[in-house]
């Protein structure tokens, strides 16, 4: 039976995975799926990003090579909090029932990570009524305890009773700051309330170019997301250390998931420009 481990990342930058083509209102859009709407990552480019973290050695086995199949494989890396702008507490980090119930289908229940026991906790909680409703996990962002109010959008708040929050604090960074809307007010959100630059073209001689001004489209810092990483098979290696007999298997525990955790990758190019890096979460722990 393969193995399979979701694998969490917060932008702790603006980042660009570019879509390739111009959709008419953005000269440079993110990628979406097309069914949804919803920004993702696809996962060949997450492949990438993430082989840079291990030696050539554990690349062709974890990833592959030309002539060779990897252990390894990866989702499309999906939204699960997106940030936006709040009336009380800065920003919050919403998500909505259609985004839960497919994480929940997607990750295995007997996953032992605490944020998938904390989305499961969310799941059985809420009970949506109409889209003029907003479930928050504490009062960071209500306002008079009755109101949470979303880049210009009013919401009528409800605070989930989750006696067991403590132990949550450390999975996700601003966790106070959660807050579960509709899944139509979510699709409005994720719509429009990207991060837009316009920026020069820049010229053979390395300054602005004549031809005009172009926009970038960006998933907003702070934004987090997860993917689902397979492992197909191990490998068992036998090597010499200090003429001891040692013998490494590639899977998640002691390979993938040491060398991952907590590190920074890089994504969608514009690494000069401080965009693009997103962080590894362990599920666990910041």
């Amino acid at each position: 039976m393969n193995q399979s481990m979701p694998i969490y990342m917060r932008a702790i930058t603006a980042i660009h995975p570019g879509a390739g083509q111009d959709t008419g209102i953005v000269d440079m859009p993110i990628q979406r799926e097309i069914t949804t709407g919803i920004p993702k990552i696809e996962a060949s480019g997450l492949k990438g990003c993430f082989r840079e973290l291990f030696t050539e050695e554990e690349q062709n086995i974890l990833f592959g090579k030309s002539d060779n199949a990897g252990i390894i494989g990866l989702t499309d890396a999906r939204l699960l909090f997106f940030p936006v702008k709040s009336a009380r507490g800065i920003f919050a980090l919403i998500t909505c029932p259609f985004v839960i119930e497919r994480y929940l289908e997607e990750v295995e229940e007997n996953t032992e990570d605490k944020m998938n026991l904390f989305v499961r906790t969310l799941n059985e909680k809420i009970n949506f009524i109409n889209n003029n409703q907003c479930y928050i996990l504490t009062n960071t962002l209500s306002i008079n305890e009755k109101f949470v109010m979303l880049d210009e959008y009013t919401f009528d708040s409800k605070t989930l009773d989750i006696r067991c929050i403590e132990e949550f604090n450390n999975i996700i960074p601003y966790i106070e700051k959660i807050a579960i809307i509709s899944d139509d007010n979510f699709i409005d959100f994720v719509s429009n309330c990207t991060e837009i630059v316009t920026r020069n073209k820049i010229g053979e001689s390395g300054t602005a170019s004549d031809k005009g001004l172009f926009t970038v489209e960006y998933l907003p810092q702070e934004s987090i997301l997860y993917t689902i990483a397979i492992c197909f098979k191990s490998i068992d290696k036998e090597y010499k250390n200090d003429n001891e007999k040692i013998k490494d298997t590639y899977c998640f525990n002691n390979v993938l998931i040491k060398k991952i955790k907590g590190n920074k990758i890089q994504i969608g190019g514009n690494r000069t420009l401080g965009k693009g890096f997103l962080r590894i979460l362990s599920g666990e722990e910041k």
